[in-house]
């Protein structure tokens, strides 16, 4: 017979705890939605108050700044550039250093921005190196000789297929070059070793097309360097990397991740192609995430149905994949910016104290909590197998039981003495099976049990119900 209980819980508050600053991202199949900024606005607002990193400024940059960025920020015309580029040479040549640096300067930032530009046209490489020697140049006839000897260093590792020399560049130019080079020599040699997941991707080493797949080459010059990885009309996203002297520098890329990867100064999050792949990869992909910022859990913000209803929808996720708690407010009638605030306080710590029990009207919210744990579908398939060779043993132990008999001095005994051992088997079974179907119920992929939440007027009231 099946059974329903209904409990009614009030959660009360506790701090949350954790290591490092958690973040907020999102999860969205296809492009954001329309209303999500607005919807998200309070629950953003409520996690920052409560020291959630959120946003471009606190998510997105440092992850850009020190993992990975897009290869393509916004639309670039390679004319457009190479006329940038020809102005500040020409302004470089008539003396005008200051005015030089600027121009130049400012077309590098954004062809930095944007390296799927230069590894798509690379016709644009020799105006590059033209206007990379006038900047350096720029720098050092402007008195700042650090600036001068970094361009230099990386013109050297970005065309090392073109050589400065006096005649066809000039002596100034040919000294800096041969000093810097020098210099890079004496420090020694490095390597880099690159992977992707997806064998048919191009590499590109400071927007020079490599290998597809990965590589691996040694004798590079010392320094930064840039790695870009595009597959199809994807540009994908550019790493940073050092290359040290005498050591080699490692780097491996899952593709899957960078494709729905996206870092933009509107939001930060993954971009999925289907609700099945965001099914399968938000858990992983939110802790890869996570890690890569040194945060302890992280919390993924989604507008999509639940049940049939579009709903804000919250999940607090472990560094290591473990979905904790959570939770989807209904945007049918629109939720109140304090429910929404409510929300945020229930993924934070899963309990809320507020000042009013009484919930809040039009406040229906569907919860589930994650199970603390790694699944164990190799465990329970193992129990199945030995709960079926334990019944069978058994089976067997009574079958044999009383046949044959041996006989000593007159006396006569069953030579098979069998049914307490089959009992006994049979009992070790019964334990296994029931272990088993717990392995089975605890990995199911929809729970028997729902939690409805109803935000109240600064905090949430819970019900809970389930069967048995």
């Amino acid at each position: 017979m099946r059974h329903l209980v209904s409990v009614i819980a009030v959660l009360l508050v506790t701090e949350a705890s954790g290591s490092a600053q958690p973040i907020v991202i999102e999860a969205h199949v296809h492009d954001q939605p329309s209303d999500a900024p607005r919807l998200f606005a309070p629950v953003l607002d409520e996690l920052s108050r409560m020291g959630y990193r959120t946003g471009e400024d606190a998510v997105g940059q440092p992850y850009e700044l020190h993992v990975s960025r897009p290869s393509r920020v916004e639309y670039l015309d390679a004319k457009g550039v190479v006329a940038r580029l020809s102005r500040g040479v020409s302004l470089w040549i008539d003396g005008k250093f200051e005015p030089a640096i600027d121009e130049l300067r400012d077309t590098f930032t954004d062809l930095r921005a944007n390296p799927a530009l230069l590894a798509s046209e690379q016709s644009l490489r020799e105006s590059v190196f033209r206007a990379s020697l006038a900047l350096a140049q720029s720098y050092q006839r402007h008195g700042d000789q650090i600036g001068a000897r970094d361009t230099m260093a990386d013109l050297i590792r970005s065309f090392p297929d073109m050589p400065v020399s006096r005649a066809d560049h000039g002596p100034d130019a040919d000294r800096l070059y041969k000093a810097v080079k020098n210099r890079l020599d004496a420090a020694g040699r490095g390597a880099l070793t690159v992977t992707v997941s997806a064998e048919d991707a191009n590499v590109f080493v400071n927007e020079v097309f490599v290998d597809n797949g990965g590589f691996h080459r040694g004798g590079l010059v010392p320094g930064k360097y840039r790695v870009s990885v595009q597959r199809g009309n994807n540009p994908g996203r550019v790493y940073p990397i050092e290359v040290k002297p005498n050591t080699e520098a490692r780097l491996d890329i899952d593709w899957s991740f960078d494709a729905a990867l996206h870092t933009s100064r509107h939001w930060v999050g993954f971009r999925f192609r289907t609700q099945d792949e965001r099914t399968r990869r938000i858990a992983p992909f939110a802790a890869r995430f996570s890690r890569a910022l040194e945060a302890d859990r992280a919390v993924v913000l989604e507008l999509r149905k639940v049940h049939g209803v579009l709903a804000v929808t919250g999940s607090l996720y472990s560094s290591t994949g473990t979905l904790i708690r959570t939770a989807a407010v209904s945007t049918s009638p629109e939720p109140s910016a304090e429910q929404l605030r409510a929300l945020a306080r229930f993924l934070d710590s899963g309990r809320d104290k507020p000042p009013d029990p009484q919930p809040l009207p039009a406040a229906t919210t569907s919860v589930s909590r994650g199970s603390g744990g790694a699944s164990m579908g190799w465990l329970k398939w193992a129990g199945v197998a030995a709960t079926a060779a334990g019944g069978g043993a058994a089976v067997g132990l009574f079958l044999v039981d009383g046949k044959g008999t041996t006989c000593r001095d007159d006396v006569c005994s069953d030579y098979y003495d069998t049914r307490n051992l089959g009992y006994a088997v049979l009992a070790g079974t019964a334990v296994l099976g029931a272990t088993t179907t717990w392995l089975f119920w605890r990995d199911r992929e929809r729970p028997q049990y729902q939690v409805g939440v109803a935000p109240t007027d600064g905090g949430v009231m819970v019900g809970g119900s389930g069967t048995f």
